[in-house]
């Protein structure tokens, strides 16, 4: 089974940032996500997904992040998701709202090489229970539930 590690990056307005996978459904919106690489920590690797995909560059030894212990396994029973959180009021050099995004990261060459991402928005954590995808969802509500980490 893969694991992906995924970046949950809320703002001061409790606003999820969410993508938009390119060619996907108008609907299919995620949190910044990739596949960990061999011998590659799970933090480490949602921060690296993370600049790829948005050009947010955090340093685990700068900022603050949660992580939940454990994985979420995705429906299609192939991958599992790692999940780690930054929160803007936790970090107080951080302003999300200065941030120029755009994804760096390239699908590969022999299906025309496209950004990987096409679209991002912040979403209110409220609403975004049925916006991202229901193993990240799942994610967030356990994180929203434990208030372990929350502001």
């Amino acid at each position: 089974m893969k694991t992906t590690c995924g970046l949950f990056l809320i703002n001061k307005a409790d606003e999820l940032l969410c993508v938009h996978p390119t060619n996907h459904p108008i609907d299919v919106w995620s949190v910044p996500k990739g596949i960990v690489d061999e011998g590659e920590e799970y933090l480490d690797a949602a921060i690296r997904e993370t600049y790829e995909e948005t050009s947010i560059l955090l340093n685990r030894d700068e900022h603050v992040f949660h992580s939940i212990e454990g994985t979420f396994v995705y429906l299609s029973g192939k991958k599992e998701l790692s999940a780690h959180f930054i929160f803007e009021l936790q970090n107080r050099e951080l302003d999300f709202s200065k941030f120029n995004f755009k994804c760096q990261s390239f699908v590969d060459d022999s299906f025309d090489g496209f950004p990987e991402v096409d679209s991002f928005g912040w979403v209110h954590v409220s609403k975004t229970l049925d916006f991202i995808h229901k193993t990240q969802s799942q994610a967030l509500q356990d994180s929203i539930k434990l208030k372990k980490f929350w502001p």
